[in-house]
């Protein structure tokens, strides 16, 4: 059965959590790469594209007067997620279907493709870096003015029961493109 098209309704947006992607050069660390390495510097020209366009995120919406507090993706839970009148996911699809498994209710979910030379991002709505202040601007003002486009998605709840035992459901919802 098709998802049922919920109507946009103008946000709020006083608190806005900010989803970070982890970077290869996050999760190996600065310290194991070779200065003169091809390789190296892809991850670290990664890694600062990455953190510029988060770094300008922020910058834009506290510009906005909206209070943000940014966690990285391994971080992520409800509690973080609870009172968030928006969530935006800073990196690509990686990140916004990991954030995804933990929004409970009918927050919504903005997908940011923080790479967009390098990553396609199928699910994010906005592809930006750090020059495109503008663009997330303009989105901040389509979302204050309920002017936007719902995506809804099917999650599933995943539940498992052992012969002889209670049922467990798995705290996270999944997300499948």
């Amino acid at each position: 059965a098709p998802v049922p098209r919920a109507l946009p309704r103008p946000l709020a947006l006083r608190n806005v959590t900010v989803v970070t992607k982890s970077t290869r050069l996050d999760r190996v660390g600065a310290a194991v790469l070779d200065v003169g390495d091809t390789l190296a510097a892809r991850l670290r020209d990664a890694h600062t594209r990455h953190s510029a366009a988060v770094d300008e995120l922020e910058r834009v919406l506290k510009k906005e007067g909206i209070a943000v507090n940014t966690v990285s993706v391994q971080y992520v839970g409800p509690e973080v997620l609870r009172d968030a009148d928006l969530i935006v996911c800073a990196g690509g699809d990686g990140t916004f279907f990991s954030t995804a498994a933990h929004v409970h209710g009918a927050t919504p979910v903005l997908g940011v493709n923080t790479d967009p030379d390098r990553s396609t991002g199928a699910l994010t709505a906005l592809p930006f870096g750090a020059d495109d202040a503008d663009a997330l601007s303009r989105a901040v003002d389509r979302l204050r003015r309920g002017s936007y486009e719902l995506t809804p998605r099917r999650r599933l709840c995943v539940s498992i029961r052992p012969v002889g035992a209670d049922e467990y459901v798995v705290p996270r919802l999944a997300l499948n493109d």
